[in-house]
């Protein structure tokens, strides 16, 4: 109730090659059976995409770019982690709000809608901190070693 979703693609076209499908041919799938869930509009650059990206309250996604844009922006995220460098990446800046969806869906839903259900404002001010922390990390990192081999 109150919540809008956008299903926003990640993968553009039909590669035949593969056999994959584009995001956007799925959303559209799903659109026509949950009709209150929208489409976004196809962006002509990551700019753009980001700048939407940026006008939500929460974003839930599996594709760990799109995340990272989210959550970037300052926009809470509940990743759906396929792989192990989803959630190694995420666990870099020490972000443990993925979800294994290697599990029964039933959990999977319950753990994405119990934090979109928290204070999406306090999880957005969450990834930032944590984000900033991370890299004052690896400047400090970086800039030690650069004394180190100017020495």
């Amino acid at each position: 109730e109150g919540i809008e979703v956008h299903l926003v693609e990640h993968v553009r076209g039909d590669n035949s090659d593969s056999g994959e499908k584009s995001d956007r041919w799925a959303a559209e799938q799903l659109s026509k059976e949950f009709p209150p869930v929208r489409v976004a509009p196809e962006f002509p650059t990551p700019a753009a995409a980001k700048g939407y990206l940026s006008s939500m309250d929460f974003f839930v996604g599996s594709r760990m770019h799109a995340c990272i844009g989210a959550a970037s922006a300052g926009v809470g995220v509940r990743a759906i982690s396929y792989s192990r460098k989803f959630a190694g990446t995420f666990g870099l800046v020490g972000y443990d709000c993925a979800v294994d969806p290697g599990q029964p869906t039933e959990r999977v839903v319950d753990d994405v809608m119990s934090l979109v259900c928290e204070d999406a404002e306090h999880q957005a001010q969450l990834n930032i901190e944590l984000i900033n922390e991370s890299h004052r990390r690896y400047v400090t990192s970086l800039a030690a070693q650069l004394l180190r081999a100017r020495n």
